[in-house]
């Protein structure tokens, strides 16, 4: 892994981009967006400790969404095979890159199960 330092309002990726390596946020801030109808609709904002590009590490797939620095930010980049030797050799560096999947996945559960029970509730039985 490396570290990197971004300049203000620098784009990181941008959305469609081809990527292979996730970043975690060591100092700065980060936004996240996307463009939906011509506007920007921004997903998140994201702070120290934070990780982001995550899903471009693990399967080969354009960004669904631009990273920008927000301030002056130090990011720490780590590449599929990286990502590929350090899970060879124990892991335990992945464990923040793994813990931010798995909790985002667990965020999408949980709004799927909410818009499932509103569509149950619209529905006549």
């Amino acid at each position: 892994m490396k570290t990197d330092k971004i300049q203000a309002f620098k784009r990181i990726f941008a959305e469609g981009d081809l990527g292979d390596k996730a970043y975690r946020v060591v100092e700065g801030s980060v936004e996240i967006s996307i463009q939906e109808n011509g506007q920007k609709l921004v997903l998140a904002l994201l702070g120290a400790g934070e990780i982001f590009g995550e899903m471009a590490m693990i399967e080969s797939r354009p960004r669904s969404a631009t990273a920008r620095a927000l301030e002056p930010t130090t990011i720490e980049v780590i590449a599929r095979q990286d990502f590929q030797q350090i899970l060879d050799e124990g892991g335990e560096q992945l464990v923040p890159y793994l813990t931010t999947i798995f909790e985002r996945l667990r965020v999408t559960n949980d709004r799927l199960l909410v818009a499932l029970n509103k569509l149950n509730e619209l529905q006549p039985e």
